[in-house]
């Protein structure tokens, strides 16, 4: 024991193990907490998608996940920066989000902020998009 802990910097193999484990628990807890605010955030932007309410083609409210206009939306930006945001299906999303996927587009985490309220985008038709106010 005295040499292993004399080669490995005075850490013995329990330790480190112990250290491991402690390490994951932790980012677990710090992911599920995200997660919740994530969750919260995207049940706080849910909106009815009645097309009669918006000023642009059918086929712009197609979601990226299920190909289909939802019937429940939320608004979330095409990368964490863009201007650009894109309509969801709110079932498909908290999916992707419960099972650690990556936003559909950019391949980025997913985060609360891309996440916009229907007040919060415009359909810009020189741009043929919605985009962020």
């Amino acid at each position: 024991m005295a040499l292993e802990r004399q080669l490995n910097g005075g850490v013995d193999f329990l330790r480190s193990v112990n250290n491991y484990f402690q390490s994951v628990m932790a980012e677990h807890r710090e992911n599920k907490t995200s997660n919740k605010i994530l969750m919260e955030k995207i049940n706080s932007c849910v909106f009815g998608t009645d097309s009669n309410h918006f000023s642009c083609p059918e086929s712009f409210l197609t979601c990226p996940i299920t190909l289909d206009t939802p019937a429940n939306g939320v608004f979330m930006r095409n990368s964490q920066g863009a201007e650009i945001c894109s309509l969801y299906d709110k079932d498909a999303l908290v999916q992707l989000v419960e099972t650690g996927g990556a936003h559909p587009l950019s391949r980025e985490p997913i985060t609360e902020s891309m996440i916009m309220r229907k007040d919060e985008c415009h359909f810009d038709t020189k741009r043929e998009a919605f985009c962020c106010k």
